[in-house]
């Protein structure tokens, strides 16, 4: 007779469902609710910071400008990506960078449907939501779904009526994008990936975990422009710190 007769993850979204959750930087108690994502104690990760209306990047106070800030940072001044616009929770450092650590290692727990929330009310804010049309992981390089990425694109899609679209393929081998310049990211996955169905007239979203150079997310909006797909928006928890 088998211990446990169902599956393994069955087993942990009920006992995720039961248990008190915590805190997973610094593993107080914490409320059971979407808006709670940290606890009070490291919940200051997440303060409203000004951010490029391009690419999402949050920027730092411009004291220079007296009080004004900048809609579009240096990188998307000087960079044409395929993109329509991307945003991110908060930048990739401090409390945020270890909950996003502990949702890698660990993505079917409380804290990976409450950055699913999280996510989802970011894009309604900040995105044309009603054009939406579908919602696209970012693959991985193993070309599989069980990764972080895929994970939080179908808990964003079970929380709307927007169709999962797992599309996109790598069809190259190429190498590991950490360590490598801007410039040399972008030449990396020139063309390393294709959607597999004709995607015509589409409004798709990206999802991902982490936007570093935005390398990545550039390529994917290519191939899927490629596909016939007419606007291409991202979504991240994070926006990695980068020169």
């Amino acid at each position: 007779m088998r211990l446990f007769p169902l599956p393994y993850k069955i087993w942990i979204h009920t006992l995720g469902l039961v248990s008190q959750p915590v805190c997973p930087v610094c593993r107080r108690p914490n409320h059971r609710h979407v808006l709670s994502i940290l606890c009070p104690h490291c919940k200051p990760s997440l303060t409203p910071q000004p951010y490029c209306r391009q690419c999402g990047r949050y920027l730092p106070p411009l004291d220079m400008f007296q009080g004004r800030t900048l809609d579009v940072c240096r990188f998307c001044r000087t960079w044409k990506t395929r993109l329509s616009r991307a945003v991110s929770i908060a930048p990739y450092s401090g409390n945020w960078r270890e909950a996003i650590l502990h949702f890698k290692t660990y993505p079917y727990g409380d804290l990976a449907r409450q950055m699913a929330h999280a996510l989802v009310r970011l894009t309604k804010q900040r995105l044309p939501w009603s054009s939406i049309t579908g919602i696209v992981p970012v693959p991985a390089r193993q070309n599989t779904e069980n990764h972080p990425a895929h994970r939080l694109a179908e808990l964003f899609s079970n929380l709307n009526t927007y169709p999962i679209r797992p599309v996109l393929r790598f069809i190259k081998k190429t190498q590991p994008q950490r360590g490598l310049k801007r410039k040399e990211r972008l030449s990396n996955l020139k063309y390393s990936m294709r959607a597999s169905i004709p995607l015509k007239g589409e409004t798709l979203l990206l999802i991902d975990d982490v936007m570093t150079t935005g390398a990545t997310l550039h390529e994917c909006a290519r191939a899927l422009n490629a596909a016939g797909a007419e606007k291409i928006y991202a979504a991240t928890l994070a926006q990695g710190v980068w020169e």
